[in-house]
């Protein structure tokens, strides 16, 4: 999972602060849908992400990963 993790915050990065639909997080990770939730949601509970709509994620306010 630290592999699918860095794949997030490389997709979030990339994405320059604007939210990361779901279904291009899962192409990232290559993780399937439940786990993918788990992860997004331990990485909102560290507040790497924030959650955005329906599914898709984005970096925090303040993290360097989106700099």
């Amino acid at each position: 999972e630290d592999r699918a993790a860095f794949a997030v915050g490389r997709a979030l990065a990339g994405a320059g602060g604007a939210a990361v639909a779901f279904a291009a997080l899962r192409e990232a990770t290559g993780l399937p849908d439940d786990r993918l939730e788990d992860l997004l949601e331990r990485l909102r509970r560290s507040g790497a992400v924030r959650r955005e709509g329906a599914g898709g994620a984005a970096a925090a306010p303040g993290d360097r990963a989106a700099a």
